[in-house]
């Protein structure tokens, strides 16, 4: 199914089911061990990739053809044996190629060029040898055997205009012409025989010149081998069929495409351009010329049993035949506006940087401008997908590429365009083949992604541990870029609160999360898949709770404490006991773990306290609720709602609720006095945060539970007495600096008297000490 995805600069691009295609073949290669850099490794994944046609170009599939041609020639083994030196052309001529690389790459190339090209319909054969030319000579023999002699000379005159009827008459001379019917024939044959030597097809030219009764030429396109015993001595021949040739490319008077024929088969650039009608043309043409020049020089220094019979002579010096790399040049400024418009496709400036071997130059082009983000790149997809596939490909067979940088920005782009295309089941694929420091940033980067349920996640996971992604610093890191979103509203990016008081209003527990408070929230499911990082699961978490604590989000503590596991599933007894002993004053007491688990150590202790804070406020939160539920007096024949069954069920529960909440606010309250602003194992950085949260959250938590516990006193003051008595006593118990835990002399003191003061909450709490004062004084009456 095809999905349509919208660059960054609006750019819109359809991605197909080839994309999957590819991914499935390197994963079959992965598997396999086939993308291992090792020295056995070979060219099969790029032969998968040329396989693939469902949604592919053709001129893609060629460029995998070139690809795969040229890494055969370039990473070929050498020969074992030499011929011997008077051995026949071909032999020479194999093992030349498999000794010289560049020879071997003109081969391909060549080849390559040649298997590439539109097929096409041959002229049919005809029998008999140019038959309404030789018809019209009969036609005037007879005329003139049956005329008086009068009339036999101008008769005469009509029969020596076709009285040479050997192939080359009509070029010799003009008053042989063929008959219109052989000519119109002629140009047929010529230009199928011009189209079999451009696909490689020579022998089959030369069996359609044969079946049309003209062998001659058939024997024309061979080079001079006719000789029983060449097989043995080497062709001396040779040079003197390439200058026939020569000759004929270069006479005006023979068909364009005969000449072209004969050009290109002597190694003639010149001659041959006339006809060349597409970009390959012109390439093709020019390397035949390469391979040609190469072939005579490998063959000049060999031997012959006997001497040549002509010497070659090129009329066409080197320098007006271009250089590899200038004939792709030179395409690119084409007057011919279908040459211009092919040299600028992306996947023939692909074909002419392969050719050239200038592959990490071609890396760094397409890295500067994806880099730019100028959608410079035509069909940035399809040509992203196959430069990335390229990399593997190369790589799979140990190719050098200095350009490695610019290879993994590819690859990462590329990842990047399977997540915008939803492709999220192969990313992993390609993240794999990234280095490994690259592998975690950009797999992390992928899962933060991910909003989908906690199974699909999981999944995810599983793909990135199948294809050798380190998932444990994946996992991490993907929760730190959560936090450090550069979101403006992130509360790891606000700067921290100087003062308490700064924090005017607490959160409701019922508040619904922000979307980046969501993210938060979801980014610990990371960490809790794996059992073996529940260290750092427990030190995020808290990092996570501090943060939204000290800026008065306690609804989003509450979410995050609902997706993790309860303190006694998800803290250490190991992490406890060491916390414990160091808040003892057990001098390190902690020194036995190791850094990470001396932080969880710590972050186990906040991990309980905020637990029992949120607790509080939700406990608070149902009183609170249940109170409102009150039996009321309804009408006047209503019975005193004090002294109904209804209202002695709901002063039981009132009481048992009241002395819930009061004992859970308590424990908490102690817990958070147990809360020391020390370094909590971290590093420096994030202990000097950890101090000014943590002092934070005594001044906001600390005084707001010890309002509530007071508000729930004096509120059940009337129905609870006993509750005034412990109103009034909680000046001594947690706001008076001379005071004492729990009014227990035994305990160490529980005071926030500075967090009262600090915060400006202590005015509040002496407005309801003294409502319990009068209170008290009145139920003493």
């Amino acid at each position: 199914m095809a999905h349509m995805i919208v660059m960054s600069n609006g750019a819109h691009f359809v991605v197909g089911d080839e994309f999957e295609q590819f991914a499935h073949a390197l994963q079959n290669a992965q598997r396999e061990g086939r993308c291992a850099l090792d020295e056995g490794a070979d060219a099969t994944l790029v032969k998968e990739y040329s396989t693939i046609s469902e949604g592919v170009s053709n001129i893609e599939s060629q460029t995998w053809h070139l690809l795969h041609a040229l890494l055969d020639a370039r990473t070929q083994s050498p020969a074992l044996l030499h011929p011997h030196s008077l051995a026949a052309d071909e032999p020479l001529l194999n093992y030349a190629e498999c000794m010289h690389q560049q020879l071997a790459e003109c081969v391909a190339v060549k080849k390559w060029l040649e298997g590439g090209a539109a097929n096409f319909v041959a002229t049919e054969t005809r029998r008999g040898y140019r038959p309404y030319s030789t018809a019209g000579r009969a036609s005037n023999e007879a005329s003139f055997n049956n005329k008086s002699i009068s009339n036999k000379s101008s008769i005469n005159k009509n029969m020596n205009a076709g009285k040479d009827m050997d192939p080359d008459a009509p070029i010799r001379n003009p008053s042989c012409a063929l008959a219109r019917d052989d000519a119109l024939y002629e140009a047929s044959l010529l230009r199928s025989l011009f189209d079999y030597v451009r696909r490689g097809r020579l022998w089959e030219a030369m069996d359609l010149c044969r079946a049309s009764d003209e062998p001659w030429r058939a024997a024309s396109f061979a080079d001079g081998d006719h000789d029983d015993d060449v097989a043995c001595t080497g062709n001396p021949n040779r040079d003197l069929w390439k200058v026939t040739c020569l000759a004929i490319a270069e006479d005006p008077a023979f068909d364009s495409y005969e000449r072209a024929v004969y050009a290109v088969l002597a190694g003639n650039v010149q001659h041959a351009l006339p006809v060349c009608k597409t970009w390959e043309d012109y390439v093709w043409v020019h390397y035949c010329y390469y391979l040609e020049s190469l072939i005579t020089q490998h063959l000049g220094m060999v031997p012959l049993a006997t001497e040549p019979n002509e010497v070659y002579v090129r009329t066409d010096s080197p320098e007006n035949v271009r250089l590899p790399a200038e004939l792709f040049e030179w395409l690119s400024r084409s007057e011919d506006k279908d040459i211009l418009l092919a040299s600028q496709d992306p996947f023939r400036i692909i074909q002419a940087m392969i050719i050239l071997d200038r592959i990490d130059p071609l890396l760094e082009s397409i890295h500067q401008q994806l880099a730019a983000e100028s959608n410079s790149i035509s069909e940035l997809p399809t040509v992203l997908r196959f430069i990335v596939h390229l990399i593997f490909a190369l790589r799979s067979v140990s190719y050098p590429i200095e350009s490695n940088d610019s290879a993994d920005f590819i690859i990462k782009t590329y990842i990047d365009l399977l997540i915008a295309a939803r492709l999220n089941s192969i990313v992993a694929t390609y993240v794999a083949q990234l280095s490994s420091a690259h592998q975690i940033e950009c797999y992390a980067l992928f899962l933060q992604t991910i909003d989908e349920p906690k199974e699909t996640r999981y999944n995810y996971l599983v793909q990135g541990k199948q294809c050798g992604i380190d998932m444990h610093k994946t996992c991490k890191r993907t929760v730190r870029l959560a936090f450090q979103s550069p979101s403006p509203t992130s509360v790891f990016l606000a700067q921290l609160p100087e003062q308490s008081i700064s924090i005017l209003h607490i959160s409701n527990l019922d508040s619904d999360l922000s979307e980046e408070a969501y993210g938060h929230v979801r980014a610990l499911e990371w960490l809790l898949f794996d059992p073996l990082l529940k260290t750092d699961a427990i030190v995020c978490t808290v990092q996570l709770l501090r943060r939204y604590l000290v800026h008065g989000q306690i609804h989003v503590a509450q979410r995050v404490l609902e997706s993790v596991p309860a303190p006694k599933e998800f803290i250490s007894k190991k992490w406890v006991k060491a916390a414990m002993k160091e808040a003892a004053g057990g001098v390190g007491a902690s020194a036995d773990l190791d850094p990470l688990e001396r932080a969880a150590a710590f972050a186990s202790v906040e991990f309980c306290a905020y637990s029992s804070l949120v607790k509080c406020f939700a406990a608070f939160v149902e009183w609170k609720a249940f109170l409102g539920m009150r039996p009321v007096r309804r009408g006047a024949g209503d019975a005193d709602p004090m002294t109904s069954f209804e209202f002695r069920d709901w002063l039981k529960a009132s009481k048992s609720r009241t002395k819930k909440a009061e004992e859970l606010i308590r424990a908490c309250l102690e817990e958070i006095a147990a809360l020391t602003p020390g370094s909590g194992g971290l590093a420096r950085s994030e202990a000097k945060d950890r101090y000014t949260e943590i002092r934070l959250i005594r001044e906001i938590y600390a005084t707001e539970l010890v309002l509530k516990l007071q508000e729930m006193l004096l509120t059940t003051g009337n129905d609870i007495p006993e509750n005034v008595e412990k109103c009034v006593g909680l000046l001594r118990e947690f706001v008076d600096d001379q005071g004492v835990s729990a009014g227990k002399e035994s305990e160490a003191p529980v005071s926030f008297h500075a967090e009262f003061a600090i915060s400006g909450k202590l005015v509040f709490f002496v407005q309801k000490h003294k409502q319990a004062l009068l209170q008290m004084k009145k139920g003493a009456k």
